[in-house]
């Protein structure tokens, strides 16, 4: 049996490669996913 989870967020500026130093590119940074993630797996 598998279990799917959701949920919807929107990212912000914060949540950037650019912004959080990984990268030079306003995409979302791969901590940000992750973060996501375990989030929604929480709730």
């Amino acid at each position: 049996m598998m279990i799917i989870y959701s949920k919807n967020d929107q990212t912000e500026e914060k949540d950037s490669a650019k912004s959080m130093g990984s990268g030079g590119l306003n995409v979302l940074a791969t901590p940000a996913l992750i973060v996501f993630m375990e989030n929604t797996c929480f709730s």
